[in-house]
């Protein structure tokens, strides 16, 4: 297989798996796609994901699946506070649990430049997205003193 086919391969997978979590009435086949991603370690699949998709009206839900996988994102943290302060209200919801659910092994540095950025976000946003900013940053402040 050369590196082309191999790309077309990976963009295929990535369509399906992308169907699979965001059909909201199949929800047999979606548990089944989450299995398969804890299996195959499929963080770097569910990344790309989000990253390809991040206009995607269902992205929620990609993200929903990054903490439903069972995949330790802790590694990606600045990643979902980026996602959640460029994002809608559900994505940034989603990306709070994300980074509830990340084990603590976390670049104390990253940790404290996600809370800057947020702090930041705090004094410009004033919207509805303030209060999952503030819960962001209590749970990052948890995972310093860890």
């Amino acid at each position: 297989v050369n590196r082309k086919e191999a790309g077309k391969s990976d963009a295929k997978i990535t369509s399906l798996i992308i169907s699979l979590l965001t059909d909201e009435k199949n929800k047999e086949l979606k548990q089944d796609a989450l299995k398969a991603l804890r299996k195959k370690n499929g963080k770097e699949v569910l990344l790309q994901a989000i990253e390809e998709n991040k206009k995607h009206t269902k992205l929620f839900l990609l993200v929903a699946a990054c903490w439903e996988s069972g995949i330790d994102f802790a590694e990606e943290i600045s990643f979902f506070v980026d996602l959640s302060i460029a994002s809608d209200y559900k994505v940034c919801l989603e990306a709070l649990t994300v980074i509830e659910q990340a084990g603590n092994s976390v670049d104390k540095k990253l940790i404290v430049d996600s809370i800057e950025k947020l702090n930041v976000e705090i004094q410009k946003e004033k919207g509805e997205k303030t209060a999952l900013f503030s819960d962001i940053i209590i749970l990052l402040n948890k995972k310093l003193q860890t």
